[in-house]
């Protein structure tokens, strides 16, 4: 699976990380393990459908 990451996405990481704020990196975690878990349901197709 990949998870695909815009530019906003890689500056807020790399704040995270030199301003070691633990807090902003879970967040940012928790926001990109929604997004895959976004990704994997949308693409669950049920095999009822035609």
């Amino acid at each position: 699976m990949v998870l695909n990451l815009s530019d906003e996405d890689i500056l807020r990481m790399k704040c995270a990380t030199l301003d070691d704020d633990r807090n902003e990196a879970l967040k940012l975690i928790r926001e990109f393990l929604k997004r895959l878990d976004y990704q994997k349901h949308s693409r669950m197709k049920s095999h009822l459908e035609g």
